[in-house]
């Protein structure tokens, strides 16, 4: 379900308000021009023909330790894509195209809040965590 190849982690979900949740648990780091999409299958993704894809802002620093809650809309910081209830996969890409983290989630997974526990890479993905969105993540 999650594959991580960078500190930074998408750490929380949740499908009925459309909220995605990202951690950095490691030192301040800047992730302006990064991309949050929901449409990445591959290394032929193409940020140009996704019209929904969030990409941060100059600058984008993230405190050691800050969780960055993102919302949908059409707002500068704010996701287009919703997040499907029968699910979806949530990508965040590093400028480069690379991914950072990728979360997967099934059907009713994310209706409460999907969440890694403990939070940020390693953590085990698990439905129906109590929603902590901007702290750490725990079962109600």
């Amino acid at each position: 379900n999650c594959e991580s190849t960078s500190e930074v982690a998408i750490n929380e979900l949740e499908a009925t308000e459309d909220k995605i949740e990202i951690y950095n648990p490691g030192a301040a780091i800047d992730i302006a021009d990064w991309i949050l999409t929901d449409k990445w299958e591959d290394a032929s993704y193409d940020p140009v023909t996704d019209l929904e894809k969030l990409v941060f802002p100059t600058p984008a620093n993230l405190a050691a330790g800050e969780f960055l809650i993102i919302g949908k809309g059409a707002l500068p910081g704010q996701h287009a894509f919703g997040l499907g209830a029968a699910g979806d996969t949530v990508t965040l890409l590093r400028a480069d195209l690379t991914v950072a983290d990728q979360v997967a989630y099934g059907v009713g997974d994310a209706a409460i809040s999907y969440c890694a526990l403990p939070a940020g890479q390693g953590g085990t993905w698990t439905a129906d965590c109590k929603p902590t969105f901007g702290a750490a993540n725990t079962l109600p």
